[in-house]
């Protein structure tokens, strides 16, 4: 599945696997998931530095 050039603000994905899911043509300022629900989710590399903030990584560059 595929969400192609989706607005996905404010959407909630909580307790649902994305895996094999597309959200990288997609955008979103704020979206809830959890870290294990996101495992094989496509995202874009913008998408996977926010996703990774989500974790509480810090990200230098």
């Amino acid at each position: 599945m595929k969400f192609e050039t989706c607005r996905l603000n404010e959407v909630n994905f909580s307790r649902t696997p994305l895996k094999g899911i597309d959200i990288s043509s997609s955008t979103f300022q704020r979206i809830t998931v959890s870290p294990e629900d996101l495992k094989g989710c496509e995202v874009s590399p913008d998408q996977a530095i926010v996703f990774a903030a989500m974790l509480g990584l810090k990200i230098k560059e």
